[in-house]
This record gives C-alpha cells, sequence and structure tokens, in this order.
C-alpha cells in the first residue's frame, strides 16, 4: 500500500512518497497531499521510497505540476528511483539536486529550523547515501550494505 507523509517546514512542505504508485487510489492520495499545501510556497515530492509509478501517477504528476504553477508554487521532485525517473524521463519534470535542496532549506528562518529542518535533512541525507549506494553497486558490481554507510551528524 503506497504512503504519503507530508513535512511542513516553513513556506515548504516536503511530501514523502513510499511504495507503488500504479492504481487510481495512489494517485489521488498523492494529489490530496499536495493540494492540500495552498500555503506552501515550494512542494517537494520525495520519490526516494517510490518503487513504481504507472500512467495513472504520471499523468496525476502532470496535473500537479499544473496545479502547482497555477497557484504560484514551485513544485520539485527528489531523488526518484531509477524505475521512477525512466518514466519521468518522457516529460518535464525539474528534478531537485541535493544542492538544490540543501539549499532551499538553508532559506528556512532559524527559529524553524530545530527538530523538523534536521528531520529533513536526515531523510535527504539517507536518500543521497542511498542513491550513492546503488550507484556505485551498479558500477562495481559489488553489493553495498547500508551498515557501511557512516552516519551523517547534522547540526541546528
Amino acid at each position: 500500500m503506497p504512503t504519503v507523509h507530508i513535512d511542513k517546514v516553513g513556506e515548504m512542505a516536503i511530501i514523502e512518497c513510499a511504495g507503488r504508485f500504479v492504481r487510481t487510489e495512489a494517485a489521488l492520495k498523492l494529489r490530496d497531499a499536495v493540494t492540500s499545501q495552498t500555503d506552501a510556497h515550494v512542494v517537494i515530492l520525495d520519490l526516494t521510497e517510490m518503487h513504481a509509478l504507472g500512467g495513472g501517477g504520471l499523468g496525476m504528476l502532470v496535473l500537479l505540476q499544473r496545479w502547482a504553477q497555477d497557484h504560484d508554487i514551485r513544485f520539485k521532485l527528489f531523488n526518484p528511483s531509477t524505475p521512477v525517473r525512466d518514466k519521468l524521463n518522457h516529460i518535464d519534470f525539474e528534478i531537485a539536486t541535493l544542492e538544490q535542496m540543501m539549499t532551499l532549506l538553508s532559506r528556512i528562518e532559524s527559529p524553524i529550523r530545530g527538530s523538523l529542518v534536521r528531520g529533513s535533512l536526515a531523510r535527504i541525507a539517507i536518500s543521497v547515501a542511498s542513491a550513492v549506494a546503488v550507484f556505485l553497486t551498479a558500477k562495481e558490481a559489488r553489493p553495498v550494505i547500508s551498515s557501511q554507510l557512516s552516519p551523517v551528524p547534522i547540526s541546528p
């Protein structure tokens, strides 16, 4: 069952999507999560844990991109898995880099940063570490065990 989790950080919403978004119910869950962010200036979909994206899910992303444009909201995708990225390549989506994510998070007012930002940064750091591990594994054809990855210290 696909899941959607929303982290609000200042005027930014990070929506974490996990599972297979191949059925109508999953696409509608994603729609409801994004369209509820009417007060956000930036909506980021973290696709790290999205394992599959069907035609309905892809169509919903196009609709949500248009919805965000109509509401003057920046709409970005972050860290899609290889099968999801393959589907996204056919459409012009803005895929945020780690550097862009760090810049967006650094612009948040410091009283708001606290644990929410640390939590979001930690999830982003884990997402990037996972992406690097997959890349290196594919390149060197040897498995990388997640316990071999060092935790990234995050300061407030």
